[in-house]
Order: structure tokens, then sequence, then C-alpha cells
């Protein structure tokens, strides 16, 4: 098992791991985990970096701090389908609405639900509970970015230079 197949198989269970948090917590969580993996995605795509070149990219105020960043380069330079930006958009939004609302919120609030049914709506779920529904949304978008990883790293490993998108 390569490690980028390792980090996969991690982030799944880390996200099945989610289901003893309260929604905010398990919306918040998830969506740093996916960000983790995206970024880990772009790092894949690029030449390695020494850790100055990383911190300047990724940390503080680098250009590709933020999780909308990470989403609009993934998308720009054709790492991810538009289905993948759609969905990394909502994500993305759902957790800054509860993350920042000044009301204790669940996935079933008003101010919440709609992001969250657009997120439910991307995929096709057999769960009944709202948690349960975000999080195998959460794993799905986990595992399919996690598979780019892998697809780029095999392609590298080929003596491919410039992988073409995985999808």
């Amino acid at each position: 098992m390569t490690q980028s197949e390792k980090h996969v198989d991690n982030i799944s269970a880390q996200l099945l791991a989610l289901r003893r948090q309260t929604h905010a917590g398990t919306v918040i969580t998830a969506s740093s985990q996916i960000e983790n993996v995206l970024e880990k995605l772009i790092l894949a795509y690029m030449r390695p970096l020494t850790k100055k070149e990383h911190a300047r990219l990724f940390l503080g105020y680098g250009p590709l701090s933020s999780f909308a960043a990470k989403t609009d380069m993934a998308y720009a330079l054709k790492m991810i389908p538009k289905s993948m930006f759609d969905a990394l958009n909502i994500l993305r939004r759902l957790r800054n609405e509860i993350a920042h609302s000044t009301e204790i919120v669940d996935l079933s609030h008003h101010k919440i639900k709609p992001f969250f049914e657009q997120l439910s709506n991307l995929e096709e779920t057999i769960s009944k509970s709202d948690e349960d529904i975000f999080l195998d949304c959460a794993y799905s978008i986990g595992v399919s970015l996690g598979g780019y990883i892998v697809d780029i790293e095999r392609k590298k490993k080929a003596g491919i230079k410039r992988p073409s998108p995985p999808w």
C-alpha cells in the first residue's frame, strides 16, 4: 500500500469517527479534513516544495491558505471536475454558516438546512438521519479526492510529468 493509499484510509477512518460529535463539530471537523485532503491533492500536482515554500503558499496570508482558494485552484488547474468543485463550495459554505452562527445550530436549523439540502442532493443517500447523510456526503468527497491523489501519484511514478485530470 502506497503512502497516498494509507493517507486515504486514514482520512476514511477519521471521517467515520465523526459520528461521536455534535452536528456543528461534525461539519467543522469533516470540512477541515477534506480541506487537508484538497491541499494534499494540490501538493501532489506540484513540484516538491521546501517547508518555506509550502508555508508561503498554504499558511497565514498565503494565496492557498483558505478552503475557497484551494478549491478554486484545484478547479482552475483541472484537478477536480465541476461536480466536485460545486460540492466543495457547498461544504465550505455549510461549514462557514455553522462556524459563524450566533445561535446554536444543527443540520435541521432553518439557516443551515438550505446548504445541507444542496449538499445532500449531490449524493444518492440511503441514510435516514441528517448527520448520517452529511457524513455519507463528506466521506464520498474525501474518498474521491483521495482517489485523485492516488491517481496522480501513480502517473508520476510511471514517468508522466504533467498528469492529466484523474477524472
